[in-house]
């Protein structure tokens, strides 16, 4: 039963592990410690349970029941359902309850916690508490910084988290699209632009969720306005490039894309795109449609 669970749990298909829960519990099997994380980690997977209520009944059930302590995979489990769903405060007080019974926190836990943190001095603390638990930072841990930075739009300590990062680690391109994402949040877009052209001298090859980064930046100075005489052009570059790379792999990528040939009136890239897009199989949103209308004055066949 616990194999099932893992092997659904994986794919994130929480009502089938829920299913073979019950039934293993209707027959009589008492469930491990082992049985539980493998719940656990469904409904962490799932984003079906977007309030987190059934998580943390099965958590609070599971506290309850098991005679076994809670181990590191339950910490792990349990803070990474409660971060996915923006519950930090939770998450802090669910690490308050794992430490007062001596349960092994990992550092992947901790990693968790920093991107809970409600602020830059928060994510001190925690910083305080791995260096306790005998723990350095790795890229994780400062990529979660900098969500933070970007989540209370805190360039300065973006700056400092990326410079520390840098004279340990070598960026990848998801450290650097995390530091992008703080000046994005920020609305600065020359910054961007300077962090964007920084990933490219140091050869770091953009991704789909980079390209969605820097395009939301052109977008958002085209709406906010004035915008930079070139912000347009650069925009409907960045797109061509992405398209020419085959990065253009999500539709929330065809969506930003679509807008910028929107905005720009750009029949042929619009129709290109469309083609893509069809042919990837991915979904068009009803924006996405509306750009295209916007683009070519024709309705998405």
């Amino acid at each position: 039963y616990t194999a099932a669970m893992s092997i659904v749990g994986k794919y994130g298909m929480d009502e089938a592990a829920q299913a073979f829960f019950d039934a293993m519990v209707a027959a009589g099997i008492k469930p491990t410690r082992l049985a539980y994380n493998s719940l656990l980690f469904a409904y962490v997977n799932a984003n079906t349970d977007k309030s987190g209520e059934r998580f943390l009944a099965v958590f609070q059930k599971m506290e309850a029941d098991c005679d076994t302590p809670a181990d590191a995979a339950t910490v792990a489990a349990v803070l990474h359902g409660l971060a996915k769903r923006g519950l930090g405060k939770e998450a802090f007080e669910a690490l308050k309850i794992f430490r007062a019974s001596d349960t092994p926190v990992t550092q992947h836990s901790y990693n968790i916690l920093l991107s809970c943190a409600e602020d830059v001095a928060q994510c001190e603390e925690v910083r305080e508490e791995m260096k306790a638990a005998g723990y350095g930072m790795d890229e994780i841990s400062y990529g979660s910084i900098l969500k933070v930075c970007a989540k209370t739009c805190n360039v300065r300590a973006a700056d400092a988290a990326f410079d520390e990062m840098c004279a340990a680690f070598t960026p990848t391109v998801r450290e650097w699209t995390g530091y992008l994402t703080v000046y994005k949040e920020a609305r600065d877009y020359d910054k961007c632009m300077e962090i964007w052209e920084r990933m490219a001298a140091a050869g770091v090859v953009p991704n789909t969720v980079a390209y969605g980064a820097i395009l939301r930046v052109h977008i958002n100075a085209l709406n906010d306005g004035p915008a930079p005489a070139a912000c347009a052009a650069t925009a409907e570059a960045i797109c061509g490039e992405a398209l020419d790379k085959g990065c253009v792999t999500s539709d929330h990528l065809v969506s930003l894309m679509m807008t910028v040939y929107g905005h720009s009136r750009n029949a042929a890239a619009a129709k290109r795109l469309l083609g893509h897009a069809k042919a990837a199989r991915l979904r068009l949103h009803g924006f996405t449609k509306k750009s295209y209308t916007l683009a070519t004055g024709e309705r998405i066949p």
